[in-house]
């Protein structure tokens, strides 16, 4: 049984976060797991998301901080939800290591992990599964298939980086919604909180602490592997380090 390094992360800005996840992508030292969280709330937009410049600076002149992912999708304001990365070779990682291979195994540890709390979710299928991709610029107002979903509803949604010999895909599972998650369209009106759905509307009051064993423990059941604590090493840390200024934002804050 293959054995991963498991990483808990102390709360960091959203450019430290971003910045670790394609360290760990590039370097791959060894296949990891990792939980984050953040320092304070953070709007994220997809690598390639159309008006995504449009976006960032309309949040940033609210004060908030701002970044561009390494992966695609759409934009997320990053505030009370489970976030994590798993970042490996291919030959780690149960196959088909297709994109949409990996998407659903990871889909299914969420699923079971949900499960395991009480909660019946599936993966995005039919029609809902393209919804409203086009329309939107909010991550968990669109669903693409493979997502995981509640009654029909979002609650997690994921982003993927591949690479010749690896890849490195991250995300969120809600635990709670935020009223700007409703403004991250230049178009609001095309959003509505019925489409997505968290952890306290479905009933789960369990502390993060609790949320994240249990996906520990399902992650270890899919996957087929044994998650081990560990740390960064000297040349993660270097990296990461390194990395941390392309995805620092710097707009102007002058009020029109």
């Amino acid at each position: 049984m293959k054995k991963w390094r498991l990483i808990i992360s102390s709360p960091l800005k959203g450019a430290s976060n971003m910045a670790l996840d394609e360290t760990l992508f590039r370097l791959n030292s060894r296949p990891t797991l990792r939980f984050y969280s953040w320092l304070a709330p953070v709007i994220s937009t997809g690598y390639f998301q159309k008006n995504a410049e449009h976006t960032l600076e309309r949040f940033a002149k609210k004060g908030f901080e701002v970044v561009r992912r390494p992966t695609g999708g759409r934009a997320i304001f990053h505030n009370d939800e489970i976030t994590y990365s798993a970042a490996a070779k291919y030959e780690d990682f149960p196959p088909p290591h297709t994109l949409k291979g990996i998407y659903k195994t990871l889909a299914l540890w969420q699923i079971n992990s949900l499960s395991a709390l009480g909660i019946e979710a599936e993966m995005a299928s039919g029609s809902y599964a393209r919804r409203d991709y086009r329309r939107s610029e909010s991550c968990f107002m669109t669903s693409t298939p493979y997502e995981v979903c509640v009654k029909g509803r979002k609650i997690s949604g994921g982003a993927q980086k591949r690479g010749g010999s690896a890849f490195m895909q991250h995300g969120s599972i809600l635990i709670d919604s935020h009223p700007h998650m409703l403004s991250l369209s230049s178009d609001p009106a095309n959003d509505d909180e019925d489409r997505f759905t968290t952890l306290k509307k479905e009933g789960c009051a369990c502390e993060r602490s609790h949320i994240i064993n249990i996906m520990i423990e399902k992650f270890e059941e899919t996957i087929g592997c044994i998650l081990e604590k560990g740390e960064l090493t000297v040349d993660e840390a270097e990296m990461m380090k390194e990395l941390e200024s392309k995805y620092i934002r710097t707009f102007s804050v002058s009020q029109p």
